[in-house]
Formats: structure tokens, sequence, C-alpha cells
């Protein structure tokens, strides 16, 4: 029985892809070499690198194509993806032809959001080293903005205050140091008031001398 049978083309790419990844072999080969896993095969494909004045360079590329069951037993190409992508991607490979897929990654990114909201932050700071999709999901501004949120209540002030540095950084300052942000900012903004209505009465005295003129 398939794997996957009973999965939805959700946790499918736009080309019905489980997984798809292409890179250039390591050396001696430096083939260039992609591997393909669908919902039911497995496809291995290879490109030879050869010089300009090559017989090989008019070789075809190479093609495995294997449904996931023929693939788990194929030790040999098993081998030749080991050799060009390494173990940690053959293992995950394995891994999704034994019907373990990686559901967490390819749930929305609100959905994602939402559950990190619900654990500690330890956790939060673990996922975010997975890869750059969850460090960029676990350092989204926003996430951290429903985080400070659920701690205190967020006023006009703070969000101004957030826009300069950010709800990540404002959710680990302590409230002393918080007071003190807001009343430098009000403080900054109270000295720039009166020399802008200096400003602007300059402003529309001189139009005003002009249009006597």
């Amino acid at each position: 029985m398939d794997a996957y049978s009973d999965i939805s083309s959700r946790w499918t790419d736009e080309e019905g892809n489980l997984f798809e990844y292409s890179a250039q072999a390591p050396p001696p080969s430096k083939d260039f070499c992609q591997v393909v896993v669908t919902l039911s095969q497995v496809i291995f494909r290879w490109w030879k690198i050869t010089h300009r004045n090559s017989e090989s360079q008019r070789l075809r590329p190479g093609e495995i194509k294997e449904c996931h069951e023929d693939f788990l037993l194929d030790d040999r190409t098993q081998n030749m993806i080991l050799l060009a992508f390494g173990q940690s991607t053959l293992d995950y490979i394995i891994n999704l032809c034994h019907g373990h897929v990686d559901c967490l990654p390819r749930l929305p990114e609100s959905v994602i959001k939402k559950i990190l909201l619900n654990v500690e932050l330890e956790d939060i700071a673990r996922v975010s080293l997975l890869n750059k999709f969850f460090h960029k999901i676990c350092n989204d501004d926003d996430l951290w903005k429903s985080l400070f949120g659920s701690a205190t209540t967020i006023t006009d002030d703070l969000e101004d205050l957030a826009k300069d540095q950010g709800w990540k950084k404002l959710f680990f300052s302590n409230k002393l140091q918080i007071q003190m942000q807001l009343q430098r900012k009000r403080k900054t903004e109270a000295e720039k008031t009166p020399k802008e209505e200096g400003k602007k009465f300059a402003h529309n005295y001189h139009d005003e001398v002009l249009s006597k003129h």
C-alpha cells in the first residue's frame, strides 16, 4: 500500500512533489544532480559536466525513476544520492519513502505562528535553529508583537517604540528600560514640537508678507 495513499495534495508543492533538490556533486565528479520525491516515486537525474571538446559532452542526462518500495531496496541508487547530496539528504528521502512526512514546514505560516504562540520561549529559540525558513518565522515581528500583547497591553506609545526597535527587542526589554525609552521618546517629540511650530509660523509669516507686496 502507498505510504501516502491517505495524504492530501496539500503536503506537496505546486508540481506535486514532496521534495526537490538540485546541486553540483562534490569532487571528483562535479556532475549536476537533481533528486525529486513525489507521492509515489523517487527520481534521480544527473548531467555530466565535461570539457567542451570532450566526446562525453554528447551524452544524454541520466535518469532513474523508482517507486518508494523499490528505492528502499536499491542500494545503488541510494549510494548515488549519498555521493551527490550527502547522508542527511539521503536519510530525509528514506524517511519520506517510509511515509514520515515533515508536516510542520508544510503548514501555512499563520498556523505555524499560532503554534509558536503556545510554546515556551526556549522552544521558539530551538525551532529558529532548524533552518532558514523557521529562523524567519521565529523572528517575525508580528509573532513577537502577539507574544508581547499576550503579556501586557499594547499602547500607541509602544507601537511607536516598536517601529524603531522591533517587537522582539522590545519583548526582552525589562519594564524599567521600556519606561525610560518611552520617556526619552516623549521628550524628543516634545522638543521637536516648538521647533516645528516656529518653522511653520515663520513660513506663514513669510507668505503673508509676500502677499501684501
